[in-house]
């Protein structure tokens, strides 16, 4: 019998409409593509993440994600508790090449579902295209995560890019043609930075309706053009500086 867990929906971050799947962060666990200042700034690595509860239970999830019964067992479970949205790795990143492969059988066989993640993993070259297989579904939304340390990250259409910022300043130097900025303790209010939108759950913006959540946000699953494909795919397209995710239906 599995000891492994997906969250439930009370992540007062995440909202009533999104599960999540967990393991635990760090290079020596679940991240090769971390750079030097997501492992300081890694959330994951910080506050309710640190409970024993937590920790034990996401190394479980690790433990149970290597093993061949994942794949049904994950299924079963996106089925019982009737999974509308899942985010992939609230903490965590994806590790190897099986480990992307099991994602894939498991998104291409959950159509009813609508699937997220941000990675650095695409700093490893090796893990690539399994990665590009994944951006390449039609249920699935994957975000390139960078930082001012990861360098740029490559184009690919259809994967969507995100900015970490460890203050106002960095935020400020985001690449402009990203498509979101997350920021890591904002200072002040900011809803776009270089011209690039702020996570609305981080821009500091108080409003009178309810708190927003990645939930009422819907930024993060949303199958959109990307902004360089938008603004930017007329000088690349024809040059070799693009790949096309392909489709795997």
């Amino acid at each position: 019998m599995s000891t492994a867990t997906i969250s439930d929906t009370t992540n007062s971050k995440l909202g009533s409409l999104i599960h999540s799947w967990s393991i635990p962060p760090g290079r020596e666990w679940s991240c090769p593509g971390e750079s030097t200042l997501c492992s300081v700034r890694c959330y994951a690595k910080r506050g309710f993440f640190r409970m024993p509860n937590v920790k034990d239970s996401h190394v479980k999830n690790f433990v149970f994600s290597e093993t061949a019964e994942f794949e049904n067992w994950m299924l079963s479970v996106i089925a019982v508790n009737y999974v509308r949205v899942m985010r992939i790795h609230a903490s965590g990143d994806f590790y190897d090449i099986p480990y992307i492969q099991k994602w894939v059988r498991i998104v291409k066989q959950s159509p009813r579902q609508l699937f997220f993640a941000y990675t650095r993993s695409w700093r490893k070259p090796e893990l690539l295209p399994e990665l590009i297989k994944l951006a390449g579904l039609e249920n699935f939304q994957l975000w390139w995560s960078l930082d001012r340390e990861t360098g740029p990250a490559p184009l690919i259409r259809g994967v969507r890019r995100a900015y970490m910022a460890i203050s106002d300043a960095d935020a400020r130097c985001a690449p402009d043609d990203c498509d979101l900025v997350f920021r890591d303790k904002p200072q002040t209010p900011m809803k776009k930075a270089n011209g690039v939108q702020v996570c609305p759950p981080e821009n500091g913006v108080q409003t009178r309706v309810q708190k927003v959540t990645c939930s009422r946000c819907k930024i993060c699953w949303n199958k959109k053009n990307t902004k360089w494909e938008t603004e930017l795919s007329p000088y690349l397209y024809g040059n070799d500086q693009e790949i096309n995710a392909p489709s795997l239906k």
